[in-house]
């Protein structure tokens, strides 16, 4: 698996609290003579049984949820190649590297002059730069 916590201090607090409170609880319940509430066992032992169990859970939930497009495509930090590469294997697809783009596009002169455009221009539409390749010349 791919995407991984990689520092523990990210985990929020209350999550790793909840999860002390849960394996304290847990052991608490199977062993009703042994006394959790302070020392070693709790402050040690169920302390970071809460941070690794929270580390392990936050991964999983974010592993599950790169797991659909729609979901990558609203957070793209879940894109790891090796989670797209194989959430899109379940549609028989492959990625292939990409190439630069190239197409047309129509200039509207609205006045009775002659436009020039030189060699690399751009042009941004939707957030995206486009650049000529080679001057052109328009005419009314």
């Amino acid at each position: 698996m791919a995407i991984k916590i990689q520092n523990l201090s990210d985990l929020t607090a209350l999550d790793v609290q909840q999860s002390q409170e849960f394996m304290t609880q847990l052991v608490q319940e199977q062993n009703p003579n042994v006394d959790v509430r302070r020392g070693v066992l709790h402050d040690l032992l169920f302390y970071y049984s809460g941070v690794l169990a929270t580390a392990n859970q936050t991964n999983i939930d974010r592993y599950r949820k790169s797991n659909n497009l729609k979901s990558i495509e609203a957070d793209p930090t879940l894109a790891d190649t090796d989670v797209v590469d194989n959430l899109l294997s379940n549609y028989r697809l492959t990625r292939r590297v990409g190439t630069t783009a190239s197409g047309t596009i129509t200039v509207i002169v609205s006045s009775l002059s002659t436009v020039t455009i030189p060699n690399g221009a751009t042009f941004v539409a939707s957030g995206k730069t486009f650049a000529t390749t080679s001057a052109f010349l328009a005419r009314t």
